[in-house]
């Protein structure tokens, strides 16, 4: 059954809601897929990294993704990660193809990190919002991110323009709290960002707290059963 707010932006959003075209579809991996989107926002500082768009899906399901810089000419892309196959999102990645039309809102605010270095912590659904920051502070952002398989997401991350991000797996008990203890420990003085699931950004959260560190800027992407998040 489609949402509700995304029935109520089919209904009473065109006035406000922005046009993107499918420009190329990039398989990386099995797990990732790159969208290069063209739309009609061509607004000088109309986009920030951190920024989100909300995608209207043919199902009238609504889905947030970060995109990865924006150009004067409007054109922008998305990495997507397929971690639910059998939702309208994972349906809608699995098929969309070059000259696929939707109807989105934004860019919006969504994760603001003070100017400066900065820690992002995440997991395989951050990879964009890293690389989105390192577009924007070269040399100025680490990245580290807990996911299940390291090789697929380094090809991401390299893809993207990422580069070396620290990669722990998933499920290694204490990983990643010790690498984000010996990351802040060598980058003194840096904004923290926590973002992706739910339960990393509270465990994150936690181990600064522990052991006094800064206060982060948090954003949860996903909780396993629920959606609408954003």
């Amino acid at each position: 059954m489609p949402s509700l707010k995304g029935q109520f932006l089919n209904l009473f959003g065109k006035s406000f809601l922005a046009k993107a075209t499918v420009r190329s579809v990039e398989d990386i991996g099995a797990q990732y897929r790159r969208l290069v989107l063209s739309t009609d926002v061509k607004k000088e500082g109309a986009y920030q990294p951190g920024d989100k768009i909300q995608l209207l899906l043919p199902s009238l399901d609504v889905r947030t993704y970060t995109p990865v810089g924006w150009t004067a000419e409007g054109e922008t892309e998305i990495l997507v990660f397929r971690h639910s196959p059998g939702s309208p999102a994972g349906g809608w990645v699995a098929n969309v193809k070059v000259g696929d039309s939707f109807s989105f809102a934004g860019p919006q605010r969504s994760l603001n990190i003070p100017s400066g270095p900065v820690l992002l912590v995440g997991d395989e659904t951050s990879i964009a919002v890293a690389a989105a920051y390192t577009r924007h502070r070269p040399g100025l952002v680490a990245a580290l991110l807990e996911v299940e398989e390291e090789g697929a997401a380094q090809k991401a991350a390299t893809a993207l323009g990422l580069g070396q991000p620290r990669l722990v797996r998933r499920g290694a008990e204490g990983a990643l709290s010790a690498a984000i203890l010996e990351l802040l420990a060598e980058r003194g003085g840096v904004s923290v960002g926590l973002t992706g699931s739910g339960s990393l950004v509270q465990r994150a959260r936690e181990v600064l707290r522990e052991k006094g560190g800064p206060a982060p800027r948090i954003k949860a992407y996903w909780v396993p059963g629920k959606t609408g998040l954003d």
